[in-house]
């Protein structure tokens, strides 16, 4: 896990770019996941050295690797046991896997979680369904998840 500051920069570019994309359709929080997700992408491109890309499929390429880059809000540092996941419906996605990311932006402070691979994804998580039980919460799409803990470091560019 690599803890990185959110600069001024990356908040007003994320700001600029989600008010250009405003909601989605299949947006489960009417856009306002936007701003947290570009921060997320900003911080695994500054991170890597990769390549961001506008795509629906994927956010980042890293040499030959399309990333698709998943960023949770947070208000605390997270932890190993925490869940990372893919929407099953975004598994359609052209991505050879997933870099997972957290944010604070009260706090400024990001997290590059790691990395996986989407056949991984498939063999080493597990599916939940929709409305099934998340600890004190439930799921509110049916995803694949898996743990901080079970995740391979983040591929760099060369």
């Amino acid at each position: 896990m690599i803890e990185l500051k959110i600069s001024e920069i990356d908040i007003i570019v994320a700001q600029q770019r989600s008010d250009l994309m405003g909601a989605l359709a299949s947006s489960r929080t009417n856009g306002k996941g936007n701003l947290a997700g570009f921060v997320g992408e900003a911080l695994t491109e500054r991170h890597t050295s990769g390549r961001l890309v506008e795509s629906f499929d994927y956010d980042i390429e890293i040499g030959d690797l399309k990333i698709d880059v998943k960023t949770k809000s947070c208000s605390s540092a997270p932890k190993g046991h925490y869940l990372c996941s893919v929407m099953n419906y975004q598994l359609k996605n052209e991505c050879d896997g997933y870099v997972f990311a957290r944010v604070n932006l009260t706090a400024r402070d990001g997290w590059l979680l790691g990395y996986i691979t989407k056949a991984d994804l498939l063999e080493k998580g597990f599916f939940a369904k929709k409305g099934s039980p998340d600890g004190n919460f439930s799921f509110t799409e049916d995803c694949w998840n898996v743990q901080i803990s079970d995740l391979d470091d983040i591929p760099l560019s060369e």
